[in-house]
């Protein structure tokens, strides 16, 4: 995701936007409600920390999922910003080929390269490596996800 994208997210102020960090702890950014400290609160443990020079709430790593579904009851949406690696795949086949018939999910990106590089080849016609972590956000609401 890049960077404009996932700041247009967490800036948004309509819905509710969690941010998923490694490590913890979890930032929140939520619409303004009187309440919101007590309502994020499980019934005891810890307090919210809200951080005020931010603008934003920070809580322990274990509430990530009563805190998006008490986003979905009360809001009806939530926001999710969290870290992704994504998995690209390919075949040995591709990656030893030397013409230009490719028609694995590369796309030729891989086609001819002729080294390992941190492919795990599972068969003649299956690889697989994760590639960077980067951000991912997604929208949930009571409906159902979408992705950005």
């Amino acid at each position: 995701m890049t960077q404009d994208v996932w700041q247009t997210v967490w800036r948004q102020q309509n819905t509710p936007v969690i941010w998923r960090r490694k490590p913890p702890p979890i930032w929140v950014r939520l619409p303004y409600k009187p309440g919101n400290r007590n309502w994020m609160r499980p019934e005891r443990g810890h307090q919210p920390f809200w951080n005020k020079p931010e603008g934003r709430w920070e809580v322990p790593g274990t509430w990530f999922n009563d805190l998006v579904n008490k986003c979905l009851e009360r809001f009806g949406a939530v926001y999710i910003i969290e870290p992704h690696r994504p998995m690209m795949k390919c075949a040995p086949a591709c990656r030893k080929a030397t013409g230009h018939i490719c028609e694995c999910s590369c796309l030729g990106a891989n086609h001819g390269i002729e080294h390992h590089d941190g492919w795990y080849d599972v068969s003649e016609t299956f690889s697989f490596k994760y590639g960077s972590e980067e951000l991912m956000s997604r929208r949930l609401t009571k409906s159902g996800p979408s992705y950005a």
